[in-house]
């Protein structure tokens, strides 16, 4: 089952929403880049506002062949080498005109690239081809020698607006009710980033034909936090561990809770020993949680988090793409009405031990089972009104 973003992706530089001088700034150099003084042109900004597609429409409608590589997949300068040097080099089958695509040169500027930016910056030197590179951050440091070779091209943040008119497309096409109000909600969320928003919107919308403000809690406007949904695709569907560790501090869950919603939806993203490795990244993810507890050393948390994102992102052995209708956990509201519990059985405990003069814990072991045992037989209101218990304790104890 493919993604939205997939699905609504624009076959035209028409489709296209919010990034017209981008877009045209990108046509000009492919159209003439024999007479360009860079052989290769960076678009670069913030993950879901056009990049890719733009290349791809483009690409359509010049009647051009992409040739679309993931850096993050070719870091090292063999593997670079082996695969782009025919390609800049040779003509497509059918003798049509080429782009070379490079996706996530982020990726390639990571620790271990082992020589990869300087093959690439070689490789642009001599090609005969437009290349065309997608970064999120082109100033990486390690990229300053591609920076120099190329012709930077800014995507900037789509406006809620844009957003909201793809949005409202794609409602009426599918046929799902959405009040404008919630279609602006979702786009306003995304933050700029429309390909979150379809996601947001395809999750939403499973099994429903309609959509209120109501079912948009779990995407509830998080002063420019990521949605969760998206929080777990970069997680299970991308390899660019950069953009990787940096997930939960786009959201607003703390880290136990991410936790909970990664297990919770493992088993729908990877298969065989896949599984075995995620939850092995997760469990070394509790370990240090508990030596966070236990000694009190906070650095631990680092390895915590890179543990249970990267952990599990590299435990995959190869990308899924197809879209996946990831689960809110439950075990989130099963802790809540657990720790509910235990806090009115705390308060009455030492309600308890304060008329006995003892402490809590023993009030809890000795005494608090034979009051719970008075109130299930409907005998409890004078002990009720001398331990000044309030409503929520009594109905708590009132019950089976």
């Amino acid at each position: 089952m493919k993604t939205w973003s997939e699905i609504y992706t624009p076959k035209n530089i028409n489709e296209i929403y919010g990034q017209d001088f981008a877009v045209a700034k990108l046509r000009d150099f492919i159209v003439g880049y024999n007479k360009q003084k860079n052989k290769a042109a960076i678009v670069h900004g913030p993950p879901g506002v056009g990049k890719t597609c733009s290349v791809y429409a483009i690409a359509h409608e010049l009647n051009y062949e992409i040739l679309e590589l993931n850096a993050s997949d070719y870091r090292n300068s063999e593997n670079i080498d082996a695969i782009i040097k025919p390609a800049i080099s040779q003509k497509s089958l059918f003798y049509r005109n080429k782009i070379i695509f490079i996706d996530e040169l982020d990726g390639i500027a990571g620790t271990e690239d082992y020589g990869g930016v300087q093959t690439l910056v070689s490789l642009i030197e001599s090609s005969k081809f437009p290349i065309i590179i997608a970064a999120n951050d082109p100033w990486n440091k390690k990229l300053a020698n591609i920076r120099k070779k190329s012709t930077l091209i800014e995507f900037k943040n789509l406006s809620y607006l844009n957003i909201y008119k793809v949005l409202e497309k794609i409602s009426k096409k599918i046929n799902i009710y959405c009040s404008e109000d919630s279609l602006k909600q979702i786009a306003m969320v995304a933050n700029g980033d429309l390909r979150a928003a379809l996601n947001d919107f395809q999750a939403l919308t499973e099994g429903k034909k309609s959509i209120i403000l109501k079912d948009l809690e779990v995407i509830a406007s998080r002063n420019k936090k990521d949605s969760v949904f998206n929080a777990l695709r970069i997680i299970f569907k991308t390899k660019n561990i950069q953009e990787v560790l940096n997930t939960i501090n786009t959201t607003d869950l703390d880290l136990d809770e991410a936790t909970l919603w990664i297990d919770e939806n493992i088993p729908l993203e990877y298969s065989g020993s896949d599984i075995t490795k995620a939850y092995n990244s997760l469990s070394r993810a509790d370990v240090f949680k508990g030596r966070v507890s236990r000694q009190q050393y906070y650095r631990f948390l680092v390895y915590q988090s890179n543990l249970m994102t990267a952990g599990v992102s590299l435990a995959k052995s190869k990308q899924h793409q197809n879209y996946t209708p990831y689960r809110r956990t439950s075990r989130i509201l099963k802790y809540w009405i657990a720790k509910n519990k235990y806090q009115k059985r705390k308060s009455i405990s030492e309600k308890l031990a304060a008329i006995t003069h003892s402490s809590s814990k023993k009030a809890l072991k000795s005494t608090f089972p034979y009051i719970k045992i008075i109130f299930q037989k409907n005998k409890g209101q004078e002990i009720a009104k001398y331990l000044e218990l309030n409503e929520d304790e009594i109905e708590y104890l009132n019950s089976k």
